[in-house]
């Protein structure tokens, strides 16, 4: 998905311009970064037209579990509230169908 890709894009490129990681840092970017993807996918879905239905307690349940989880899916937030802009284009609205209905989503 174009949105996926845009803002995991912003995400990666923050990561990688941060100080040069020993091994636990490596390691602490690796769980951040899954985090941030997780917030993104989770983000993508509670914006689309699917019904979430039992997804709402999964999310809830996700968004809870961890503030590390909360504070990555607000981020999302601001930066689609940055580029939100674009969110109605077609390219977008194309590749949003398309990623939703992919069946590996919310596989990390």
């Amino acid at each position: 998905m174009l949105t996926l890709i845009v803002l995991g894009g912003a995400f990666k490129a923050r990561q990688t311009g941060a100080k040069p990681n020993n091994g636990n840092d490596s390691m602490q970017s690796q769980k951040d970064l899954r985090i941030e993807l997780q917030a993104i996918k989770w983000f993508a879905l509670v914006r689309s037209d699917v019904n979430l239905g039992p997804r709402v307690a999964e999310f809830q349940t996700w968004f809870n579990a961890d503030a590390a989880h909360s504070r990555a899916y607000r981020k999302v937030e601001a930066l689609w509230t940055t580029i939100g802009g674009f969110s109605e284009a077609p390219e977008i609205l194309a590749a949003r169908r398309k990623t939703l209905g992919s069946s590996d989503l919310f596989k990390a």
